[in-house]
């Protein structure tokens, strides 16, 4: 029988790596699918008017159709939140370190991305133009003009394109195309829900999806062509650190239990929970061994 301290020693996967001709393929189709969104909505942008009038329709069917009687899309919406989709997906930190390493590394690019867009386009948010009684609103009632693009959808789509080039960066069977559709609609529903919700314009949407997908392009990018900065997370000793950034996820949503704008909110649960049992988890990765050692020692 395996002794217990053996339970919490998971080897990594080596890291996978793609080819130029892969990222070849993985880039092009992002920059010619930005390009065609970038300039549509820069047309649009030039009149604020005719970008509300151009898909208030398609919103407010939109919107109309994912209304529900529940609290179904603001706890879907919420995935798309950083700080309760990252203790969501730490099950993987162990097995794989360099998906942790590139959901990290994909921030800097989709944060600047997420609020260079903003600024430059400063779209009113659909609360902020359209009478607030027509359409369905859930959670906070956003009336700023910082709606292109969607945040929250640049958030999943580059945490979902992580997560599918580094579990599947060669798809060669056909299970791997299916998760690769799966994870597409996920984002899909994720960011659509933004909608459902009365926060975001359909090719806010759009664009944040496209943005996200580069976000998520260059997190992989940087753990593979520049993997010294990440590969100590292999090693057990140093799980210690993985271990303290999550607590800190978990601690933020644990606080965010008291905040009324995050009553009734059941995505929490999960997220404390299962962010609190790999933040122990991880921490006892190496404490077993150094417990061993201090008894030979003795």
């Amino acid at each position: 029988m395996r002794p217990v301290h053996a339970l919490f020693k998971v080897p990594p996967t080596p890291p996978s790596y793609w080819g130029k001709a892969q990222l070849t393929w993985l880039w092009l189709p992002a920059i010619i699918a930005l390009l065609l969104v970038f300039v549509t909505a820069l047309l649009l942008h030039i009149n604020r008017t005719d970008y509300v009038s151009f898909q208030t329709e398609a919103f407010l069917f939109i919107n109309h159709a994912l209304k529900t009687d529940s609290n179904f899309w603001l706890n879907v919406t919420q995935l798309g939140d950083a700080m309760i989709l990252f203790p969501l997906l730490s099950f993987l930190i162990p097995r794989y370190p360099q998906l942790w390493a590139a959901l990290f590394g994909a921030v800097p690019l989709s944060a600047v991305l997420s609020h260079a867009g903003k600024t430059f386009f400063s779209t009113p948010r659909p609360a902020a133009v359209l009478d607030q009684q027509s359409f369905t609103i859930l959670g906070d009632t956003l009336t700023a003009h910082n709606s292109l693009p969607s945040g929250h959808t640049i958030t999943i789509f580059a945490a979902v394109t992580v997560v599918l080039a580094v579990l599947l960066s060669q798809p060669e069977k056909k299970h791997h195309y299916f998760w690769l559709l799966m994870g597409v609609f996920v984002a899909f529903f994720i960011g659509i829900s933004r909608v459902a919700v009365g926060a975001h314009w359909p090719l806010d949407v759009a664009l944040g999806a496209v943005l996200g997908y580069l976000g998520g392009l260059s997190g992989v990018v940087l753990t593979q062509r520049y993997s010294a900065w990440w590969r100590w997370l292999e090693l057990p000793k140093y799980r210690f650190i993985s271990s303290i950034i999550l607590l800190v996820f978990v601690v933020a949503v644990v606080y965010h239990f008291s905040d009324p704008d995050y009553a009734g909110l059941v995505i929490l649960w999960p997220s404390a929970i299962l962010g609190g049992f790999m933040s122990l988890f991880l921490l006892l990765q190496n404490t077993p061994d150094k417990l061993t050692r201090g008894r030979h020692e003795q």
